[in-house]
C-alpha cells in the first residue's frame, strides 16, 4: 500500500497495529514518535519525521488498517509563575569582565524532547519574566 509517496507493507502495519495494541492508553504524539523511532523515519536534520507519521497514520485509520487512540484534548499550558515563589533567588550582579567568568559554552540542543531542552524550558519557565 502506498501513502504520502510511500510504500507500507502489510509487515509494517502488522508492526503498527503491534505498537498501538501493546501501548493501549498510548497518545496520537506519542504513537507517532514511537513509530517514527521504530522505523528510523528520519528528516535529513535528524529530526523524527512527526508530522508526516501522524498523517500517514491518519490515512491508515481511514482505510480501516489502523484504529488509532482517540484524539486527547491538549494539555493546558502551565501557567506562567510570576516569581513569587522564587523571591528567594535574586538576580547576581556580576562585575568582571567576560574572561573572569572562566568557559563559556554554547550548546546547540539537537531535540525538543531532549533533557537540555527540558532544562532550557524549566530555566525559562522559573525564571524569565
Amino acid at each position: 500500500m502506498r501513502i504520502k509517496g510511500q510504500e507500507f507493507s502489510r509487515e509494517t502495519i502488522r508492526q503498527i497495529r503491534a505498537i498501538i495494541r501493546e501501548n493501549p492508553d498510548i497518545s496520537r504524539v506519542k504513537l507517532s514518535r514511537r513509530v517514527c523511532e521504530e522505523f528510523n523515519w528520519m528528516s535529513s536534520n535528524g529530526q523524527l519525521k512527526e508530522m508526516s507519521c501522524r498523517k500517514v497514520l491518519l490515512e491508515l485509520e481511514r482505510k480501516g488498517e489502523v484504529e488509532l487512540p482517540e484524539p486527547g484534548s491538549r494539555p493546558p499550558r502551565k501557567a506562567k509563575d510570576n516569581g513569587s515563589e522564587n523571591k528567594e533567588i535574586a538576580p547576581m550582579q556580576i562585575e568582571d569582565n567576560l574572561s573572569g567568568l572562566g568557559r563559556i559554552a554554547i550548546v546547540k540542543i539537537e531535540s525538543r524532547h531532549s533533557r537540555l531542552s527540558r532544562k532550557w524550558n524549566e530555566l525559562m519557565d522559573k525564571y524569565h519574566y
